[in-house]
């Protein structure tokens, strides 16, 4: 879905900041975080709870809490990103209940022990997910609060753990706060990586970065081609910020390019304001950018 706005823009038109930042639909995310059989299967096994819940609902009680229930399944699934996700083991706890279905325990012939086992078992499979998740969401709130450079002290003392497990997010931050002397003398791999990362996540700091490199690499089409759609996707006070750097960022650079982001700002685009219209907007996009 983020590919396709990208590939689509400024035609498709402008998507506000907030809205990039995650999907807003628990759905969505399940297939793009895990992949689409997983998602999937997680969908479709809360979709059949569902059913089988108003199939054993009889009473009116017993309707109004499935009635009620469904309100916040149906409610979450289109407003709430992942992270919120956890309220759907509760819904399940609640639609298992109503199913009226009795519960059958497993005799074992040494259940403590047994417990125990899995007690550990899920102790250590959790606690790197969530140590993880603490460490990466603590440099995404030092991002909004302090800026670029409390991140660039911090990514290097992330554990092999976070590293591992979520590389996406935290290769996202890098390039978000890598200053643009770094953005200047990318090698290919590099490059290849930033643009990949970009298409996966186009917020507005990587597109501004991604026009950067093509820009000291002289290639003014691939440059073009992703400054129109900062422009176009986006609050009209990042292209004002645009028209103001561009030329003294290129200064004493013989293959710059010219990028016509006057145009673009001045451009019509569906679903984006005027560009005057509210200016403090571009500020408080601060860290969608990043400072360079």
């Amino acid at each position: 879905m983020a590919e396709a706005h990208l590939r689509l823009s400024p035609v498709y038109g402008a998507i506000d900041y907030r809205i990039a930042a995650h999907a807003h639909n628990t759905v969505l995310d399940l297939l793009l975080m895990f992949g689409i059989p997983l998602g999937a299967t997680v969908a479709a096994c809360v979709a059949w709870l569902w059913w089988r819940a108003w199939r054993a609902a009889q009473e009116p009680a017993q309707l109004w809490v499935w009635l009620m229930g469904t309100a916040m399944l149906v409610h979450a699934l289109l407003e709430y990103p992942l992270h919120y996700g956890f309220f759907l083991w509760l819904w399940c706890l609640l639609a298992g209940h109503l199913t009226g279905a009795p519960g059958r325990p497993i005799h074992l012939r040494w259940p403590l022990l047994a417990s125990l086992v899995w007690l550990m078992l899920s102790v250590a499979a959790a606690y790197p997910i969530w140590r993880g998740y603490l460490e990466v969401e603590k440099l995404y709130t030092l991002l909004r609060q302090q800026g670029t450079n409390a991140v660039r002290v911090g990514l290097p003392a992330v554990h092999p753990w976070s590293r591992a497990l979520y590389p996406g997010l935290l290769a996202r931050l890098d390039w978000l706060t890598r200053p643009t002397s770094d953005i200047a003398a990318l090698s290919d791999e590099e490059m290849q990586q930033l643009v990949r990362t970009a298409h996966g996540y186009p917020l507005p700091g990587l597109l501004w970065r991604t026009t950067l490199a093509y820009a000291y690499r002289g290639d003014a089409q691939s440059a073009a081609w992703y400054g129109q759609r900062l422009c176009s996707m986006f609050h009209p006070g990042l292209c004002e910020q645009a028209v103001k750097e561009w030329p003294e960022l290129g200064k004493d650079r013989a293959n710059w390019p010219d990028l016509p982001w006057q145009a673009w700002l001045e451009a019509p685009v569906p679903g984006r304001p005027p560009p005057s219209s509210t200016v403090g907007a571009a500020t408080s996009q601060a860290d969608a950018r990043g400072s360079e």
